[in-house]
């Protein structure tokens, strides 16, 4: 078993050439053969299992594509044909040929990286990890934001909790107080006195998109520690480790990757690369990093396996290059809530050069209850998905629609939550109208803009 590990760390450092096509377990893995000719509709039809309606919260669980579920089911069934072989023989090389292709994705080291279930399990272990640290005073105290997601932040409250410190929050702005350098100069206000900032790429429940990298030099500056919850950016924007330079960075891949759920990966820089530890201490124990995180009990590791399917096909939905998919994603949300907020007569949350993929858009105050609405909206024909949730604005308790716009949905899902919105709040007369000149203007120039990759 020691010999398994010490080949694992080692076979880190080894290359992946950059190809098309990998061999996992004898499961091939590459693009769909058919060029993809078009986004929304059309690929969820071929390409996903998704019901009837408007899907519009991708954000939530995400949709691993058929793809990637075919690949997951061979690999399964590679599993099953000999079980023993595979965890004592297979899976470590598949393993690493997994990771260090996710690290070539993302532009990491792969020595520096691990698979984990989740984002929380990875937080989890870092903030617990360097709470142990003598780097880590008694009385410290560690920065969130004010969009901190929740598990997040909870584990932020225990880890400070173990050196009789505390949090500290970063005010986010709103709106068109929102800005890189307004979030900058916040920021630096906070850091004195901090030994480790919490904070997110893209945050969960508004979709704000963060300036990690300049917040990381920041951070460097007041040596003060980063962990950057990227739970939403890895198949959503750009992920580039080199330039970010977090000393703790995870992401999931079952969201906007679109792999399946059980699989996230956690990037550390070389300053606390030898810290951190997995919650779970098992056979890897004080083998070093890449051995510590490999082995997380008997279970079942396939969508750790299936990550170079999902990155395949994101590409292959790019025609070669994922910013295609990041960039039609992004004009899409925009226009969904640009359209919502002009036909509600509110506002968005935060201006469209700030976020990615997923947008705000403030209810009216004669809108339902939030857990009505949110019922109704996704009980009844036509079903719509979407995040509803309240938000501090101006010290105001507002509503928000939260649309989540993933390569398979399309002008016509936004639309048809608009219409059923409408219905469902009682909107006046005048909402109607606004959507009636709306939809007039919704023809398949604009649907083929938004796939004209």
């Amino acid at each position: 078993m020691k010999g398994l590990y010490a080949q694992f760390t080692q076979s880190m450092l080894e290359p992946v050439h950059d190809q098309t096509c990998y061999d996992i377990l004898g499961v091939k893995v590459s693009p769909p053969a058919q060029e993809c000719t078009a986004l929304g509709g059309s690929l969820r039809r071929s390409w996903f299992m998704l019901g009837e309606g408007a899907h519009l919260s991708h954000g939530a669980y995400g949709a691993a594509s058929v793809f990637v579920q075919n690949t997951g089911d061979a690999i399964r069934a590679k599993m099953e044909e000999d079980p023993v072989r595979f965890f004592y023989e297979l899976l470590f090389p598949a393993l690493s040929l997994s990771l260090r292709r996710t690290a070539q994705f993302v532009s990491g080291a792969a020595r520096n990286m691990a698979f984990v279930p989740n984002v929380e399990f990875a937080i989890s272990a870092a903030l617990q990890s360097l709470a142990q640290i003598e780097l880590f005073p008694n009385g410290c105290k560690i920065l969130v934001t004010s969009l901190t997601y929740g598990a997040v932040k909870i584990a932020a409250k225990e880890a400070a909790s173990r050196k009789g410190g505390w949090i500290d929050v970063v005010e986010i702005p709103t709106c068109d107080d929102c800005t890189d350098e307004e979030i900058l100069r916040r920021f630096r206000g906070k850091l004195r006195g901090s030994s480790i900032a919490v904070f997110e790429h893209i945050s969960s429940p508004t979709g704000l998109v963060m300036p990690v990298e300049e917040i990381c030099k920041l951070c460097r500056e007041h040596s003060v520690l980063s962990v950057v919850d990227g739970a939403h950016s890895l198949g959503a924007a750009e992920v580039n480790l080199e330039r970010i330079r977090a000393d703790v960075y995870t992401s999931n891949g079952h969201k906007w990757l679109m792999n399946q759920r059980g699989c996230a990966f956690l990037a550390v820089s070389e300053q606390v690369r030898d810290v951190l530890h997995p919650v779970l201490a098992s056979w890897g124990h004080d083998k070093g990093f890449n051995a510590e995180f490999v082995w997380q009990g008997t279970m079942d590791y396939t969508p750790m396996l299936t990550m170079p399917a999902a990155i395949s096909f994101l590409t292959w939905c790019g025609r070669g290059n994922p910013e295609q998919v990041y960039r039609r994603n992004h004009r899409l949300a925009c226009w969904a809530a640009d359209m919502l907020s002009y036909i509600l007569d509110t506002k968005t949350l935060f201006p469209s050069e700030m976020v990615a993929c997923m947008a705000c858009v403030k209810l009216p105050v004669y809108a339902n209850p939030i857990e009505e609405l949110r019922l109704v909206l996704s009980q009844n024909e036509p079903r719509v998905q979407v995040a509803v949730f309240f938000f501090v604005v101006d010290n105001e308790d507002d509503r928000y629609l939260r649309i989540s716009c993933a390569i398979y949905n399309d002008v016509w899902d936004v639309l048809t939550l608009a219409k059923k919105l409408l219905d469902v709040i009682r909107a006046p007369e005048e909402a109607h109208r606004r959507l009636r000149r709306k939809e007039a203007l919704v023809n398949l120039d604009l649907e083929r803009s938004l796939d004209g990759l």
